[in-house]
């Protein structure tokens, strides 16, 4: 007989009841903080469908726009630079997110892969970067990079991102998983370490890849502190720092910022419904499960 019948057998009718409510207790706890993560993130969006004396009726509260206000959106881009704001964003996270993408796989696979004189201390490297905030490497970087001439200059926010510790770890526990009996036979055939890596690593690390895509791309299209050390002017401002400006000119129009919020939001909601299978499947191959 089935393991799973005899252990059914054991446990008591009360045993089995206990254990359906605590199901059903976990399920609802469950989705009460679902709802409670999420409802911000709704009210923003139905906020900016509404009017402002709508927004600010406290005693006329209602979750609902009684009228909803398209212009809201279309006012964004008809009366302020948000399509520049846009297309700098697209242009900083592609400059960041291709590269680092790159650098961390081939980074992560040499330091699991590759024995070499110094890969320890190159590795705790690494993991020391990723305990020092960014806050702390702030003013040496922004320094480095005005005096590099990049100020204002697509380069100057980019160059910072380029190599993320947390891609170089990431890459390097999903390739240690990889077994180097693959990479000998590999190498038995008569293949160097270059086309070891691109015909046999990089196959197996397609989940993987696709989890870093989807950070990078969060982390550079919401990149806002660096973004604001370093333009200055509208036309190199990406999405995240226009809305700071915006914002400030508008600080009374609640839904104006709840529009833009919500129109600099979709992108990034947009990727991350569209990979979360793979998301999670890379999470859980580099060994950085929930």
């Amino acid at each position: 007989m089935d393991k799973r019948d005899d252990i059914v057998r054991d446990v008591s009718p009360k045993q089995l009841i206990l254990r359906k409510v605590w199901t059903v207790v976990q399920h609802v706890l469950l989705l009460l903080g679902g709802l409670i993560v999420i409802f911000p993130f709704v009210w923003m969006i139905l906020t900016a469908f509404k009017t402002n004396p709508e927004v600010t009726d406290i005693a006329e509260f209602h979750l609902l726009p009684q009228t909803w206000q398209w212009e809201n959106f279309t006012s964004l881009f008809s009366q302020h630079p948000m399509a520049t704001y846009y297309v700098n964003s697209i242009i900083y996270t592609l400059l960041r997110s291709i590269p680092s993408i790159f650098f961390a796989a081939i980074t992560g696979f040499a330091l699991a892969k590759m024995p070499f004189r110094g890969r320890g201390m190159v590795w705790f490297l690494v993991l020391a970067t990723l305990i020092v905030p960014f806050q702390v490497r702030l003013i040496p970087l922004a320094d480095m990079i005005f005096g590099w001439g990049l100020r204002n200059e697509y380069w100057g926010v980019v160059l910072p991102g380029l190599m993320e510790p947390f891609g170089i770890f990431l890459f390097a526990q999903a390739c240690k998983s990889i077994p180097n009996s693959l990479l000998e036979a590999a190498k038995m055939d008569g293949c160097n370490v270059w086309q070891q890596f691109v015909y046999v690593v990089m196959p197996l690390l397609i989940p993987t890849l696709a989890a870093y895509a989807i950070i990078i791309f969060m982390w550079s299209w919401g990149e806002f502190l660096w973004g604001f050390i370093v333009v200055t002017t509208p036309d190199k401002m990406p999405l995240e720092v226009g809305i700071k400006g915006f914002a400030g000119e508008h600080y009374t129009s609640v839904v104006q910022m709840m529009a833009a919020a919500t129109v600099a939001v979709v992108p990034v909601l947009a990727v991350f419904l569209a990979m979360q299978r793979q998301f999670i499947k890379g999470m859980t191959l580099s060994g950085l499960k929930g």
